[in-house]
């Protein structure tokens, strides 16, 4: 199923709403207890369990009761859930590019010195494994600054 939660707004991806539990969205929904499992009428506001119908706050993670409106921990309003969600996940793709970046740049570095040893002192043999290096090594480097270059645009 793909759409919207009738109950929380956030984006289905699947039969179950992974951030509030509801679940049978042709008739009126019911939702499924995040620690026991079990599910539970729509009008219920707590489980067989004892536990407390809650959503997960997209910003932050903590569990906001459902009742409320906005999450005691990070005070995001209910509504901005979802652009929460994106902008998190859009942050966490951001520090993925630059870690990679980061570290085909540490990667690089060591083939350049090498290379540029080797074209220095080498025989030509050496030389030309040594060219090899630098190439390979600029090569890399260019790749970095275009990861890292992606990385800046999608923070803005």
């Amino acid at each position: 199923m793909t759409g919207r939660c009738p109950d929380c707004g956030m984006r289905l991806e699947g039969e179950v709403c992974s951030s509030c539990g509801a679940f049978d969205f042709a008739g009126l929904t019911s939702w499924v207890c995040f620690a026991c499992g079990a599910q539970n009428a729509h009008h219920q506001g707590r489980c067989g369990c004892g536990r407390e119908r809650v959503v997960e706050c997209a910003a932050c993670g903590a569990e906001v009761p459902f009742a409320e409106g906005r999450c005691a921990k990070c005070g995001t309003g209910r509504e901005l859930f979802e652009a929460a969600k994106e902008a998190r996940a859009r942050s966490e793709e951001v520090l993925r590019l630059r870690r990679a970046a980061r570290s085909l740049t540490w990667r690089a570095a060591p083939m350049l010195c090498l290379g540029a040893c080797l074209l220095w002192k080498g025989s030509t043999p050496l030389r030309m494994a040594g060219g090899g290096l630098v190439g390979l090594s600029v090569v890399g480097g260019a790749y970095a600054l275009v990861t890292a270059r992606q990385a800046r645009r999608q923070v803005n």
